[in-house]
């Protein structure tokens, strides 16, 4: 394996030699170290066997919502500058934050570029994780990050907020003036702003909510569209859906049933649009972000696991169908994307 990796390593400095510094790029190729752990992560996932509901009660555990909103009070001033130049909610961050590292408690321990070579070399994912590579390379070569500190997930996620190379290079900002974007930083500023920064290019809406839990009724459920129609709410309403809490009428909303039929039912809106693709691998279009962000809104929490099992201390109207194996079994099949860090 190891002549292998050295030879895949070598062919990679010679395609991407025009790019670098030719003694940055041999020395840092030659460091290149085969992790045989990232691959083995990669292979086996447990989030994406992991049924919603267990998902949901591991991240948005009250005692994790309690230290978001201390930290809410912590970082306040930082917090209302980064909202009032993005226009994200500071309970938005908070949420990624809090479920991506646990507030930068589980930022990674693997160094970025030995995990992102590992990965390129292995060969499932290598084209998107070469590119990643060459954008780690760029972030090491321009000096924003020391190498000793160059730290990440398995998957080359890095910071507080788990930001791929490529996002970095696109969306990362000095939002504390001290002349780099530092993600890797025990402060969350930068990595926080940078946040807001790449949910605002993804077409953040400032004031408007991801969506709300909705009522359905039988009738309606039974005459549903198609997956993906958007329509007006009041076009929602008129089929028999009812939101828990007002939505603007100048937007299009979906309907979206990440439990199946039987869990809670979300009308989301362009905001849910905008953190799906802060990542697509998460369970389930970020339902934990959204959880917690509505967490961090009100007294309470927006959704329970099933009945007696509560999230952030109250129940809704809904309940995830945790207590039916059967239709365990069925969701966990649909619910499984690939994690990216």
């Amino acid at each position: 394996m190891d002549q292998g990796f050295r030879a895949w390593a070598t062919k990679f400095a010679e395609r991407v030699a025009g790019r670098f510094d030719a003694d940055f790029l041999h020395k840092t190729v030659l460091s290149f170290q085969f992790l045989p752990e990232v691959i083995e992560k990669d292979r086996f996932q447990p989030e994406t066997e992991m049924p919603i509901w267990t998902y949901l009660q591991k991240t948005c555990s009250s005692e994790r919502v309690a230290q978001g909103q201390q930290l809410l009070t912590k970082f306040q001033t930082s917090l209302d500058e980064i909202v009032h130049a993005y226009g994200v909610p500071a309970q938005v961050l908070l949420a990624v934050w809090g479920c991506e590292t646990a507030y930068g408690s589980n930022r990674g321990g693997f160094f970025v570029l030995d995990a992102l070579a590992s990965l390129a070399f292995e060969g499932r994912r290598a084209a998107f994780f070469e590119q990643q590579l060459i954008a780690a390379l760029d972030i090491l070569q321009a000096g924003d990050v020391s190498a000793k500190r160059f730290l990440g997930s398995w998957a080359g996620a890095m910071g507080h907020t788990q930001f791929m190379p490529c996002s970095y290079l696109q969306h990362a900002v000095d939002f504390d003036g001290d002349g780099f974007s530092d993600i890797w930083s025990d402060s969350p500023v930068d990595a926080l702003a940078s946040t807001a920064a790449y949910l605002q290019a993804q077409g953040w809406r400032s004031g408007q909510i991801w969506g709300a839990e909705v009522f359905l009724s039988p009738e309606a459920a039974l005459d549903l569209p198609p997956p993906d129609t958007a329509l007006n709410p009041s076009d929602w309403t008129m089929r028999g859906l009812t939101p828990y809490q007002d939505l603007p009428e100048n937007g299009l909303a979906k309907l979206i049933l990440p439990a199946g039929i039987q869990g809670p039912k979300f009308m989301v809106l362009e905001n849910y649009t905008a953190l799906l693709a802060y990542n697509k691998g998460k369970m389930v279009s970020n339902s934990p972000n959204l959880a917690f962000a509505s967490s961090f809104e009100t007294e309470g929490g927006m959704i329970t696991s099933s009945p007696g099992t509560q999230f952030a201390g109250v129940a809704t109207p809904c309940f995830w169908p945790a207590c039916n194996p059967s239709s365990a079994r069925r969701i966990s099949a649909k619910l499984r994307p690939t994690v990216i860090g």
